[in-house]
């Protein structure tokens, strides 16, 4: 599977956004695939490059809905070398990010 998304290596992680902008994925100028998934109740806003801030970039919407997960890949297009951060709007403590980078 993953030569199909053009990588060889996969990394899995789990990021802690809370409601400051924190860093998920550190730049990698061999990034091939990158995949954020929400594993928590709320809703948490992905930003390329900068920090990240609410109602704005890449929404992940809360685990189980449409729209919980966001796939980079090379075949797609949506490529991004670049450091990743994220941040919630929810009160409560952090969120879980579930992080799978493919070099």
């Amino acid at each position: 599977m993953a030569s199909d998304y053009g990588y060889k290596t996969p990394t899995h992680s789990a990021g802690s956004a809370g409601t400051v902008t924190a860093s998920m994925l550190a730049a990698n100028a061999g990034r091939r695939y990158a995949q954020f998934a929400n594993n928590t109740a709320g809703t948490i806003y992905l930003a390329l490059g900068g920090a990240a801030a609410i109602n704005a970039g890449i929404r992940l919407n809360p685990a189980g809905s449409e729209g919980d997960c966001y796939e980079m890949t090379i075949g797609r297009g949506n490529i991004y070398t670049g450091a990743v951060h994220a941040l919630h709007n929810d009160s409560s403590g952090t969120k879980v990010i579930l992080i799978t980078e493919g070099v």
